[in-house]
Formats: C-alpha cells, structure tokens, sequence
C-alpha cells in the first residue's frame, strides 16, 4: 500500500481553493451524519437524492457535481464497513490535499477549482457510461488532480508511507507513484470486480492530463523544469546530440602550411646584399 503523505515541491502561496474544497466535502460529510443520527432512512435517502445515477442523469444534470461531495452514510450497523466509509474520506481528502496543492500553486485558485470540478464532471460521465449503478465520493476528482501533477509536476518526488511487510517513508519520483495507480485502476477495470468506480478513476486521470496538456501548450501557466514540456525539450535535445554525434566526422580544409625556416633559406644579411649587388655589377660590366 502506498499512501501519499506529501511533496518535496515548496509551497509559495495558500491553497485556499483546496481548503474550500476540502470544507465542502467534510462539511456534505457531517450533514449526512448529523440527518442519520435521527434518521437513518433520512441519510440515505438525501445521499440518493446527491449520488449520480445513470439512468436518472438526464433528469438531474446537477448531480455530475453534487455526487463529488457526497460520501456515504457512516451508519452501517456492526459490519466494520463504517469505518471504511470514514477512511474513503479521508483517503480522498488526503489525496486532494497532497497532489492539489502544489498544482494550486501552478493554475492558481480558480484553475484548481475548475480542473477538479471539470474532472469529477468527466469522471462521472466514464461512471455513467460504463455501468448504472449511482455512484458517489470524489475519487474520480481526486484522480483528475493525480493525472494533472503527472503533466506538470512529474519531476517532482512524493513522499509515501509504505506499508508492506515493513513499514517506513519513502521519497518516491511522482511518475512511479502515478503509474501504479494508473495500473491498479487498469486491472480493476479488466476484472470489473467490486465496488470501486474504476471507469471514473480513469476518467479523471485521462482529464487531468489533457487539462494538464492543454494548459502548457496554451500557456496558461508558466514553464517550469519540473513539468512535461521541459521533459519532452530535453529529450529532443539529448536525440539530436546523439544524432550529431553518430555522424562521421570531415576533417576542415587546413590553410596552406607557413613556409619553415629550411624551405624559405638561410636569412638574407646586409653583407650578402651587397655582394650580390657587386655581383650582378661585375656581370653587366664583362
């Protein structure tokens, strides 16, 4: 089990969109619990009445939103799935939270907000396409904020807390950590086992890296050395130094060589210039 428990990217300004959201979502949390301490019917009823569901989605569009809030009721009888229900929120708000607030600090507070809500939208479309069944809980977003860091944060590391067999924190290169997700969602899909909403996890992970494209190439943000851009620069780079090298190499056209001192002859004194004037006389006078 890998759980992410933080960056090594220092934060330059709050991350007020990720505590709004946060907020919220606890906020949609304590309202369920506080309607099922009187009514336990009443609880999961307004969570129906919030959860995205297929076959009811034309009918309440609003629902694409809501659902990412919502998680389930927390009373579940003597089951132990009680605590599951607490810890898939605190999972999430976990997961928001760590991944969130470095890429807040890149798309500012409203392109935070809007990624996320846009990804829980598409997410809940993957949900809705994929199986009938209502879904609820903000992993879909969540996952969107994972797709998006692996875009514009990929070069930075992710602390985690491994827990297998030992347990201790790891620093671990965001692209790792990233890409096993992405498999475990995969194969979940491929066995379509369980309960797990695996069509949205990888409905928001394909959002936040188009998001998360799109926003470099556009320039919405700044470049950085840490995101993909720079990545794909670099590489382009090192190939085309590789190319250079791997081709043959011509000597340059040397210049003529300077005469040495052997070919130009010994050095003409002023006494070898007269005799040689002498010389030349004598032969015009004979």
């Amino acid at each position: 089990m890998l759980l992410p428990i933080g960056t090594d990217r220092p934060m330059r300004h709050r991350p007020r969109a990720c505590e709004a959201l946060i907020a919220a979502t606890v906020a949609a949390y304590v309202l369920v619990m506080l309607v099922g301490l009187g009514d336990a019917t009443a609880a999961e009823q307004l969570v129906d009445a919030l959860s995205l569901s297929g076959p009811e989605a034309a009918s309440a569009p609003w629902t694409f939103v809501t659902y990412q809030f919502v998680h389930d009721s927390p009373f579940a009888g003597s089951d132990g799935s009680g605590l599951w229900k607490l810890l898939h929120l605190a999972f999430n708000m976990l997961g928001l939270w760590v991944f969130g607030r470095p890429l807040e600090d890149r798309l500012g507070h409203l392109g935070l907000a809007a990624l996320y809500l846009s990804g829980g939208i598409v997410a809940g479309f993957a949900h809705v396409l994929d199986t009938p069944a209502p879904v609820i809980g903000a992993s879909g977003a969540v996952c969107t904020m994972v797709g998006g860091f692996a875009i514009l944060l990929p070069r930075v590391r992710i602390r985690v807390l491994v827990i297998f067999i030992l347990i201790g924190i790891w620093s671990i290169p965001a692209t790792w950590v990233v890409g096993f997700w992405v498999l475990l969602d995969l194969a979940g899909f491929a066995r379509e086992t369980g309960t797990t909403a695996y069509a949205a996890h990888l409905g928001g992970y394909l959002t936040g890296l188009i998001g998360g494209l799109l926003v470099l190439l556009l320039g919405r943000t700044r470049g950085d050395d840490v995101d993909a851009l720079w990545l794909f620069r670099q590489m382009r780079r090192r190939v085309a130094a590789r190319a250079a090298l791997a081709q043959p190499q011509t000597p340059p056209a040397s210049a003529p060589a300077a005469k040495t001192a052997e070919d130009a002859g010994p050095p003409r004194t002023w006494l070898a210039e007269v005799e040689g004037a002498m010389t030349s006389g004598r032969a015009k006078g004979a």
